[in-house]
């Protein structure tokens, strides 16, 4: 068993910790909105910082409407410099059904990834 540090446990952390998991939707939006790589890569230094090796990545740090090839690159670069693996991409697949789509990206992203 791998034991990992789930990266949307920094969910609050784009809006300065003042939000509770009540408002889970707006703060995922804030992350979303405010994303940056020095931003991961500083994610990254406190999850090793803190003793870990292992994260899985959540959605709102590698957003699929968002995701390229050398954006993909970017992030396993910072998490390689830190020492960490990533054993799990997590990211709502939504309805398939009706947003194919969305669903589709999800699996995209995890194959850049």
């Amino acid at each position: 068993m791998l034991i990992g540090f789930q990266t949307a446990n920094y969910f609050a952390r784009a809006a300065n910790y003042q939000t509770s998991i009540d408002n889970w939707s707006d703060a995922e939006r804030k992350v979303i909105e405010n994303y940056s790589l020095a931003e991961f890569n500083r994610i990254c230094s406190d999850i090793k910082g803190a003793g870990f090796t292992h994260i899985e990545l959540w959605m709102g740090h590698a957003f699929p409407k968002f995701m390229t090839p050398y954006f993909a690159d970017e992030l396993k670069m910072i998490w390689q410099n830190h020492g960490l693996d990533v054993y799990s991409y997590s990211c709502s697949l939504g309805d398939p059904v009706r947003h194919p789509t969305w669903t589709g990206l999800c699996f995209e992203t995890a194959k850049m990834l």
